[in-house]
């Protein structure tokens, strides 16, 4: 994710994920759509996906339908990003346009306030 790219939106409603009242997410859309190349510490040259600013919204959305049980190795970790402690879930998410899942990562740091920030969606 480079920075300049983040962008914060602000939930309808607050969603409760994993025991905390998420009030807004963060993330990176061009990082979402084309993917990070670790070699090249750059975005991927070939586009992934086209989602939007509101799709990516409303993938966070629907875990206010959910009850996962988030479990320590299994698809909650521990990892660090630029010196801050944060937790990581790995979930599935529905994309009702493509009918497919799809694969959501999202970081939680330790220092929660009220946002979450949204890594990938793939």
């Amino acid at each position: 994710m480079k920075e300049e790219n983040i962008q914060t939106r602000e939930l309808e409603d607050e969603i409760e994920f994993d025991g905390k009242k998420i009030k807004s997410i963060k993330f990176d859309l061009e990082h979402i759509n084309r993917g990070w190349d670790a070699e090249a510490n750059d975005y991927n040259d070939e586009v992934r996906s086209d989602y939007t600013a509101e799709d990516v919204i409303d993938f966070f959305e629907q875990f206010g339908y959910y009850d996962i049980e988030w479990k320590e190795g299994r698809n909650k970790y521990e990892t660090e990003v630029r010196g801050k402690k944060r937790a990581r879930y790995v979930a599935f998410v529905t994309d009702h346009n493509k009918g497919k899942q799809k694969k959501i990562v999202i970081d939680i740091p330790y220092a929660f306030e009220d946002e979450g920030i949204i890594i990938t969606i793939y």
